[in-house]
């Protein structure tokens, strides 16, 4: 059952991260050209600043500057992480739930290396869920991290964030143009992940 709405709970996404990201990549490296996807602040950026033309007519030339101060400023909070294994399309519908409620991931077209918080990031936001298994889940994610680690942590989902609504503008401009209903979503979604803090986290 694909995002089963009642089984899922929380605490077993984040079992199923955990499990995938304590999978030893070296087993992997080279079998059939893995990693496919880089997922690391530094590939975000390089995917934006591809997006330049559609994106800048969305967001405007101020947002853009601010969107590459953000990741020169993020680069530096997350460049020394190691590295682990990303599903890179972690939403509900590629979750299935087993009868006993256990969670197993599908769809690993985009699976690849790099930020530890690219998938809690993708299903944070892409979950339609209540503000409650929301708050859960992001709390019980930053539960055993504090200090600098809490910080790397919000500076990895953020990095995610802001290449997630930069990809849904340009979309959005490609295939509706200045009728893209969802673009003051994605534009407030940006701005949010750009500032951090309470505009973007919950408590």
């Amino acid at each position: 059952r694909p995002g089963d709405q009642v089984d899922l709970q929380p605490d077993a996404v984040l079992e199923v991260l955990q499990s995938l990201q304590k999978l030893d990549m070296d087993h992997l490296m080279g079998r059939r050209d893995f990693p496919l996807n880089r997922w690391e602040t530094h590939s975000y950026l390089e995917r934006v600043r591809v997006m330049y033309d559609p994106v800048v007519s969305v967001m405007g030339q101020r947002r853009w500057s601010r969107v590459l101060d953000f990741y020169t400023e993020a680069l530096r909070w997350t460049e020394t992480r190691k590295s682990v294994l990303v599903h890179g399309d972690l939403t509900e519908h590629n979750l299935l739930v087993t009868p006993d409620g256990r969670p197993m991931l599908l769809d690993f077209e985009r699976i690849g290396a790099g930020n530890e918080d690219h998938d809690l990031a993708w299903i944070w936001i892409h979950s339609l869920r209540d503000p409650d298994w929301k708050r859960h889940l992001l709390g019980t994610w930053f539960g055993p991290r504090v200090g600098s680690d809490r910080i790397r942590a919000e500076w990895g989902i953020r990095s995610a964030l802001v290449y997630l609504a930069c990809r849904r503008l340009r979309y959005g401009y490609l295939t509706e143009g200045a009728e893209d209903p969802f673009q003051a979503r994605n534009l407030a979604l940006l701005d949010a992940a750009v500032v951090g803090g309470g505009e973007l986290f919950p408590t």
